[in-house]
Formats: C-alpha cells, sequence, structure tokens
C-alpha cells in the first residue's frame, strides 16, 4: 500500500482560438471541461479511504478550472501553486522545488498537481522516471507516481 502519491494532471483542453486573451486566462473549452470530469472520476477511483487529499494548481485559468472540477469530483478545494507555472531561472533550483513537491508529501495522502504539459513532463522525470514525450501528455492526462512506478491513469 502506497504511503503517500503524487498524481499528475494536465490541464483540459482549451479555447486556443479565443486570441483576445492572454494565452494564461484562456479558460477550458466544453470538450476539456468533458475530459476533465473523466479523469476525475478515474483519480477519485484511486483515493483510499481516510486519507488527506490535497490539490495544488498552476495560476492559469485553464488549469484552475480543471482542478475545480477534480477538486468538486473528491471533495477538496484547490490551492494555487505559482511553481506549476514557472519558467526557472535555474534549471536546478526549479528541479529543487519539483522534487520538494514530489518528496515532501504528508503521510498517508494524495497531492493532485494540475498543471501545464512541461511541467508535467519535467515532474515525472524529477521523480526519477523516463520523461514522457510531448505526445503522451495529451490534454487531461494524469500520471500516478506511487511507490516507484509512474502508472499512465486512464
Amino acid at each position: 500500500m502506497h504511503d503517500s502519491q503524487l498524481i499528475v494532471v494536465r490541464h483540459g483542453s482549451y479555447l486556443r482560438d479565443e486570441w483576445s486573451l492572454p494565452e494564461n486566462e484562456r479558460p477550458l473549452s466544453e470538450p476539456g471541461r468533458e475530459e476533465v470530469g473523466h479523469v476525475a472520476s478515474i483519480i477519485q477511483r484511486q483515493l483510499r479511504s481516510g486519507e488527506l487529499v490535497r490539490i495544488v494548481s498552476s495560476p492559469t485559468v485553464r488549469a484552475v478550472q480543471s482542478a475545480d472540477i477534480i477538486g468538486r469530483a473528491v471533495g477538496v478545494s484547490p490551492a494555487v501553486l505559482l511553481l506549476l507555472n514557472e519558467s526557472p531561472n535555474s534549471m536546478r533550483d526549479y528541479e529543487e522545488k519539483i522534487r520538494g513537491l514530489a518528496t515532501k508529501l504528508p503521510p498517508y495522502s494524495t497531492t493532485i498537481a494540475v498543471t501545464h504539459i512541461f511541467q508535467v513532463m519535467d515532474i515525472v522525470a524529477v521523480c526519477g522516471h523516463p520523461k514522457p514525450e510531448e505526445d503522451q501528455v495529451q490534454c487531461s492526462s494524469a500520471f500516478l507516481l506511487a511507490d516507484g512506478m509512474c502508472i499512465p491513469l486512464r
């Protein structure tokens, strides 16, 4: 049984054609909401009775909306974590912060991190797993990192 686990989720599909909005303000599309609803039900089945669950999200609109959908499904309010949106000045500093997120998990807990394609890839790699290719990290992709394994959730 896992002591603690990390689930990393890429946000759902968003309105790419909404050019009147800055990139970080583009909301989920309706198909994106449905994708996240599907992954939320998969995540819900991964949770264990009585465990602490926390959700952290990038501050972009689409990531926050994705985290809210997952939060409603699992009964937890998400918190925004700027780390999940940053472009690092120093890769070493960034990797240390990611490693801290991935390794300093409360006992018997699940942390769900909702972020973007490159951060998902980086988190998986920093946790000691082969870095997924971009085409493996589609919108609403989720990966369970626990017990030394990286398991795509489908």
